[in-house]
């Protein structure tokens, strides 16, 4: 979820900190009041990762999608200057490369009912439908700023609720890998010579669907075999109990996250540790054997995490 969202923002030039999404997610999880910036894009993605279904049946609905997705991300200047999407400005004409999309609210609209009618027609395959949609959405282009990130966001639910979560997730960080390329796609279909034919874009990026997918299957094969190899290094040296209970969760929190602040929290073991088999205290008590033993040490103090410094493997 992470790289979705900073490889989207990424994709447009916005900076992004692995740490701010870390905080936004936090800020979610935890459904505090704290205004932290992200926080309503690290929800919409968090719904990815459940498989919430994606309804767009109205022009309203798209704009709660934007409103949420760019939540205090969007310049003053660049806010839609429409009821709902941009309207045109006295003599100055908007263009987007060598595309000249519509430029009136009243345009966008008309257009944008013709695409929700598209993306909730069942007779088309819904993977058409998903990476078409997609082309239709950014060559409409209905707001000032922040339709590459809005038209990204909900390709990538589309994907999520047909195909999985992950293949929805990667599709950003892939696009980003190949962004001369997608943007390449997008002239090419574009070309009036090409009179609309679209194989070329669907293709393009369901090719990125499928190397996701792939890089997707490769990783979890590695980490499992990861996994195996240190559930028998934790028997083979005698780390039972809590204290082989507290070094996998451990193990598991560091093979999956890249940040020492992204790990799993000590609250988070404890909370776990209540629907097992060991309670919380003596959970804690292996925690600090294995500390003084120095396995693991703290690695961030708030929220409180472990983590594992002597090899585990």
């Amino acid at each position: 979820m992470y790289k979705a969202i900073i490889s989207s923002n990424e994709i447009e030039g916005v900076k992004t900190e692995r740490k701010e999404v870390s905080e936004a997610y936090d800020s979610v999880v935890k459904k505090d009041e704290k205004n932290v910036r992200l926080k309503s894009t690290l929800a919409l993605y968090n719904d990815i990762m459940h498989s919430e279904k994606i309804d767009i049946h109205t022009l309203e609905d798209i704009r709660d999608i934007y409103n949420q997705l760019t939540e205090g991300e969007i310049a003053e200047e660049a806010v839609p200057n429409g009821q709902l999407f941009r309207e045109q400005v006295e003599n100055e004409i908007v263009t987007v490369g060598n595309h000249i999309p519509p430029q009136t609210e009243l345009e966008i609209s008309s257009l944008l009912l013709k695409w929700i009618e598209f993306i909730n027609d069942h007779s088309f395959p819904y993977l058409v439908r998903a990476t078409l949609g997609h082309y239709f959405f950014e060559n409409i282009h209905p707001f000032n700023d922040g339709n590459g990130r809005t038209g990204r966001y909900i390709f990538s639910r589309y994907l999520s609720k047909k195909l999985d979560p992950y293949s929805g997730l990667v599709i950003s960080q892939k696009i980003n890998e190949n962004k001369s390329d997608y943007y390449k796609s997008f002239e090419i279909t574009g070309d009036a010579y090409n009179k609309g034919e679209a194989t070329f874009f669907m293709q393009a990026m369901l090719e990125y669907v499928v190397s996701g997918q792939k890089e997707i299957i490769d990783t979890l094969t590695e980490k499992t075999h990861n996994l195996d190899t240190v559930l028998r290094w934790l028997e083979e040296n005698s780390y039972q109990d809590e204290e082989g209970y507290v070094l996998f969760l451990l193990y598991q929190s560091q093979l999956f996250t890249d940040s020492k602040d992204d790990g799993i929290q000590d609250i988070e073991i404890f909370d776990m540790a209540k629907t097992s088999n060991y309670t919380v205290r003596a959970v804690q008590r292996a925690m600090e054997k294995l500390e003084r033993k120095g396995v693991i040490e703290v690695s961030t103090k708030r929220p409180k995490r472990h983590r594992i410094v002597s090899p585990v493997v």
